[in-house]
């Protein structure tokens, strides 16, 4: 996309992962129409994951984890796919100044933390019954470390 409006860029560049340009002030439109103008293919929508999860075995795959570290562009840290019953009465809290913000706890007293993804969560009618994809990360608060993980998505299951 970016090669096709070179002329119009004082510079970009980037990788599969990430890119990014500059332009001339002057130019924006003539950028923006440029960009318009190309292609964009759909991304997969099928849900992605790396490897299934119980929640009771989050703590042993860390560490487990821990050992394959680095995790970077090349490796990157796996997607887990995490299914549960929950019950969104005691196990949902929302968080943050304008409850934007969800934490479910799940069984084995594992928290899972999604950014952003209250008014989906409400929207959906807050299932009880879901698949959660995230990322498997150490919550550390107070000298102790647990197993968390961060929601980058769920399905109702």
């Amino acid at each position: 996309m970016l090669d096709s409006c070179q002329s119009l860029l004082l510079g970009y560049g980037g990788h599969p992962g990430a890119a990014g340009f500059s332009f001339a002030k002057e130019n924006e439109d003539a950028v923006r129409e440029a960009l318009n103008q190309c292609t964009v293919i759909p991304h997969d929508t099928t849900d992605f994951y790396d490897l299934e999860l119980q929640p009771d075995a989050a703590a042993n795959t860390l560490r487990q984890m821990d050992q394959a570290e680095p995790f970077g562009k090349g490796m990157e840290r796996p997607v887990f796919k995490v299914s549960c019953n929950i019950d969104p009465s005691h196990q949902a809290v929302f968080m943050g100044a304008d409850k934007s913000h969800l934490k479910l706890i799940l069984p084995g007293n594992i928290q899972a933390v999604g950014f952003g993804v209250s008014a989906k969560y409400i929207n959906d009618g807050k299932p009880g019954k879901i698949e959660l994809y995230g990322d498997l990360t150490w919550n550390y608060y107070k000298g102790n470390a647990t197993p968390n993980l961060l929601i980058k998505d769920y399905a109702i299951a």
